[in-house]
């Protein structure tokens, strides 16, 4: 290693050796006019639930200005190495002040003594102490030994670990989910009317809905698709975004996200349409990609070109007939909401803004003067459905109510 004398260069040199023992990173020499530099090393592993690329640089503070181009194309080369945007940590090992305006990406500057930008100690526990000066080449060689132990010591709980985020048991759940409600909604329109079916299995439909107080419809409308095509656009939808979502937010965050967008959807489309069915996932598959596209224009990962045929697809898609695209609305309200309040500091101002829009919303819905139209046949249908299964009284109460929904919403 050149420099041997600079203790910068030292430190820096030990991380890498640290990532590469306990986290599997592995150094890369991207093309650039710095491959023997021991002044910077990137170190790289696809695998890593958290930071994919690093860059580990003891360089002054003067010359980081300069190097933002080269960054950008170095992630950009590592992203059609291995065929999906990094995420990418930059680690200035130095006690240098700089100016952290330049950076574009997540970054930490540290020391023995200090850090500032970003907290990783909940990730890699045990990166500051890496940072340790150590001249004697035997205590290497000891401590290398140690952090090898120790890795394989933990090599179970880290595969458990990266399992449980990268498993995205909440993603795959609603899939499956989506599947089984799918077949029985296709046993059910065997013998019965479409229409009934999705009513009998939870459809958003403001005759049940709004005029028997069934408000559970508004999200279990989700879970519901209209054909085959239809549920596999959604789930397709839902694996590439809510995969990479979930790994992002982890699974409570994730969940309020996915069910404050279909909520909002559901509400959009009650109050702005007449009386219709509706069903499908989009309208939270929307919030969710609306949140995803603003984290990637904050971290400065937003590549425009790539999205270019799902924003054509999904245009195409609004314009269909049958598409509720006043729930997709929702969905992006929503997504954008969400995101203000868990990427804000002063979380006040976007969390009532969130509360007012659904208090609005839940009022004008409940508030509702008139349902039009009426679909009587179909509602007395799905009575009878009842009646043949053996459930007589409520078969006979859920008469009673819609006759008193019709001389209460008939306007």
């Amino acid at each position: 290693m050149n420099d041997n004398h600079d203790p910068f260069v030292r430190k820096a040199f030990s991380l890498l050796k640290h990532l590469h023992l306990r986290y599997g990173f592995s150094l890369i020499r991207p093309k650039s006019d710095n491959l023997n530099d021991p002044h910077e090393y990137w170190a790289l592993n696809e695998n890593d639930p958290y930071y994919q690329l690093i860059r580990i640089t003891s360089k002054k503070a003067s010359a980081f200005k300069s190097e933002q181009l080269r960054i950008r194309l170095v992630n950009e080369h590592v992203r059609r190495e291995i065929g999906k945007i990094p995420s990418f940590l930059d680690i200035h090992v130095s006690d240098e002040a700089y100016d952290p305006s330049f950076e574009e990406y997540d970054y930490m500057n540290i020391e023995e003594e200090f850090h500032n930008g970003v907290d990783v100690s909940g990730i890699y526990p045990d990166i500051y102490s890496a940072l340790r000066d150590r001249q004697d080449e035997e205590e290497q060689k000891a401590a290398a030994r140690r952090a090898l132990k120790e890795q394989l010591e933990h090599h179970k709980e880290r595969l458990q670990e990266n399992y449980s985020v990268q498993n995205c048991a909440i993603t795959y759940g609603i899939i499956i989910l989506c599947f089984v409600i799918y077949l029985i909604e296709v046993l059910l329109s065997r013998n019965y009317d479409d229409a009934c079916a999705y009513i009998i299995m939870g459809a958003d439909y403001k005759t049940f809905t709004l005029g028997l107080r069934q408000y559970y419809r508004l999200f279990t409308n989700a879970f519901l698709h209209g054909s085959f095509l239809h549920l596999i656009s959604n789930m397709y939808s839902l694996f590439v975004i809510g995969h990479s979502m979930e790994r992002l937010l982890m699974k409570r965050k994730y969940i309020f996200l996915l069910f404050t967008s279909i909520l909002i959807a559901s509400l959009t489309q009650g109050i702005m349409t007449e009386n219709s069915l509706l069903l499908g996932m989009s309208g939270g598959i929307y919030g969710l990609f609306t949140y995803l596209l603003m984290h990637l224009h904050k971290t400065g990962r937003l590549q425009f070109r790539a999205l270019i045929p799902t924003i054509i697809l999904n245009v195409y898609l609004n314009f269909l007939s049958t598409t509720a695209w006043l729930a997709h609305i929702g969905g992006i309200v929503a997504g954008m909401l969400v995101f203000l309040i868990l990427n804000n500091e002063k979380k006040i101002l976007p969390v009532s803004v969130l509360i007012i829009v659904i208090v609005f919303m839940v009022y004008r819905y409940l508030t509702m003067k008139t349902i039009n139209p009426f679909y009587q046949a179909t509602d007395l249908e799905v009575a009878n459905i009842y009646y043949q299964w053996g459930f007589k009284d409520y078969s006979m109460k859920l008469v009673a109510r819609l006759l008193e929904v019709y001389q209460k919403f008939g306007g």
